[in-house]
Parts: C-alpha cells; sequence; structure tokens
C-alpha cells in the first residue's frame, strides 16, 4: 500500500509538532517507499485552550519535517494566513487552503412527502416551467416528479 499524504490533522497545541512516534512512522514510510508527503492542519484552538492556527503551523514550517499543510484561509484571517503562507514559502511546504468561505447558514428541514416554505416555492416554479415545456412540446418532468 501507499499513501500520498499522511496529516497530524486538527493540532491545536504546538508542542504536538514534534510528536516522536509520529515522526518516526513517516520517517520509515517515507523511506520504505510507502508515504510520499507528511502533512499537518490546524483550525486553531477548541475554546479557549490551545495555541493559534499561525502559531501552530509556522511553528511546524520551521520544524523542517512537514512537506504539507492544511490551513484555514478566508477573509477573518487573512493577515494570519498569509504569514503561515510566508513561513511555508521560505521553507518550501506546499499548502492547501480549507474552510475558505465560512459562515453559517440555516437549511429548513426538508420532508419530501410534504414540502414547505421555501422548499414549496421551488417545487411549484419548477413544475410550472416543465409545464410550460409540455405545452411547447419540448420536455417532459422527470419521473415521480408529479406523483398523486
Amino acid at each position: 500500500p501507499y499513501v500520498d499524504a499522511l496529516y497530524m490533522h486538527g493540532v491545536s497545541d504546538c508542542r504536538l509538532i514534534g510528536h516522536a512516534a509520529f515522526h518516526k512512522v513517516c520517517t520509515k514510510l517515507k523511506a520504505d517507499g510507502r508515504l510520499r508527503f507528511v502533512g499537518i492542519s490546524s483550525h486553531g484552538p477548541r475554546g479557549r485552550d490551545g495555541d493559534s492556527m499561525e502559531k501552530v503551523l509556522t511553528a511546524a514550517a520551521k520544524d523542517g519535517r512537514f512537506d504539507i499543510m492544511l490551513l484555514v484561509i478566508n477573509f477573518m484571517n487573512e493577515q494570519a494566513a498569509r504569514r503561515v503562507l510566508a513561513a511555508c514559502a521560505e521553507k518550501q511546504v506546499a499548502c492547501s487552503a480549507m474552510k475558505t468561505t465560512p459562515g453559517v447558514v440555516k437549511i429548513e428541514p426538508f420532508d419530501p412527502e410534504n414540502p414547505s416554505g421555501e422548499y414549496a416555492r421551488a417545487l411549484e416554479r419548477q413544475l410550472a416551467r416543465w409545464q410550460r415545456g409540455l405545452e411547447r412540446g419540448s420536455g417532459a418532468p422527470p419521473r415521480n416528479a408529479l406523483k398523486g
């Protein structure tokens, strides 16, 4: 078996960057040709405890044993992310972005047997489009779209 990247994921404590067992295993797997890249990711602290994503990932870049990082980058942490990217560029560590569009979306529950709210309005619009297509002879709704 072969793995492209093995991550130490969700690190929020800088002390974990040097985890001896993780690095020992990664060194062995790389030497055996079974692992290509050693990675690390951070979302930042969970609650009040822990180190920032910036602190963890800049320290990991300076450590020198990581090949790739997964970091949060968006408008809410742009300056911190830029500092991480600069540290990675200096040490030639690859980066991949996550959580690029933060926010909360509230989606109302959907009952397909009894659609309501925005779901009902969307279905009504779609059914009207299909009906117009049928009247023009240019299409039909998918099967089971018009139950009852």
